[in-house]
């Protein structure tokens, strides 16, 4: 029987595959032009150990941190768990803290914010948390401030309203 083997991804693969996601980690959402000095690397989505292609469907960017911190097991994923505490603090401390008392919010978030969250939410396994998009879509500056905890960095453009919940044991406990 023949064994399959990894190949390592060619300059041209990586900078295709690094064009294909913006220069953008598919979990964190970090890019080099935001973070200086941040590595990026390309990933199997499906890991090769797992059956997965060596092929660009399978292929995704992410920054070495997430990418260390990911595997192909649920146990390393406490870089990732860690992160999106940091990302949670990011759009507005009070998210966690109404987590932690009440369990659930609803947030109003910079699109971007919402799908870097959903993202590396759903690079947990099992995930922390369950998001639900509302149908409210709101655009501008403080627009949907009314409508749960608000973002502390108002970019004016598109904000998500979603509610959030905790979904299971964190797997860093």
């Amino acid at each position: 029987m023949d064994q399959r083997k990894r190949k390592n991804p060619t300059a041209k693969t990586r900078l295709e595959v690094f064009k294909s996601d913006r220069y953008t980690c598919q979990i964190c959402g970090r890019s080099p032009v935001i973070t200086p000095g941040l590595e990026l690397e390309v990933d199997h989505r499906e890991p090769f150990s797992k059956g997965g292609a060596d092929s660009l469907d399978n292929d995704q960017t992410l920054c070495q941190r997430c990418n260390r911190g990911k595997g192909n097991r649920a146990e390393l994923n406490r870089a990732i768990a860690a992160d999106f505490g940091v990302l949670l603090d990011q759009i507005n401390p009070a998210i966690r803290m109404t987590l932690a008392s009440a369990g659930a919010a609803r947030v109003v978030a910079n699109h971007e914010e919402f799908v870097h969250l959903v993202r590396s939410n759903e690079a947990l396994a099992p995930p922390l948390y369950r998001t639900e998009l509302t149908t409210n879509t709101v655009i501008g500056y403080g627009a949907g401030g009314t409508m749960g905890i608000y973002t502390v960095r108002d970019t004016g453009g598109a904000k998500a309203v979603f509610d959030i919940g905790v979904a299971s044991k964190s797997p860093t406990a």
